[in-house]
């Protein structure tokens, strides 16, 4: 369920994605490293995947590049850290896409 829930909202992120900036996007890919550091970077604002252990970043010069998942277990009550959670998954902060409690 928690997988199915961020393939959906990753691919709601990416279908929103304006034609002309997903060509800007393919673009920048191309520039992108294997992993660009950790998705809490002021310069990434990524989504963690728990799952897999990569995230995307979400803007900055590095958006839609991959990102090192932060997330442990879990990051603590779903009401700290700027969290917003969602069905036990952080949608904002440092830990977006990481699993709460």
């Amino acid at each position: 369920m928690r997988f199915s829930l961020i393939t959906f909202l990753f691919a709601t992120a990416v279908s929103a994605v304006p034609a002309a900036d997903a060509a800007d996007m393919a673009l920048d890919k191309r520039q992108c490293g294997t992993v660009n550091g950790p998705c809490d970077d002021r310069e990434c604002n990524g989504f963690n995947n728990p799952n897999n252990g990569l995230g995307v970043c979400r803007w900055g010069k590095y958006a839609g590049c991959p990102c090192a998942n932060i997330c442990g277990n879990t990051v603590g009550p779903c009401g700290a850290n700027d969290c917003a959670a969602i069905n036990l998954i952080c949608q904002g902060g440092r830990y977006a896409g990481c699993y709460c409690y």
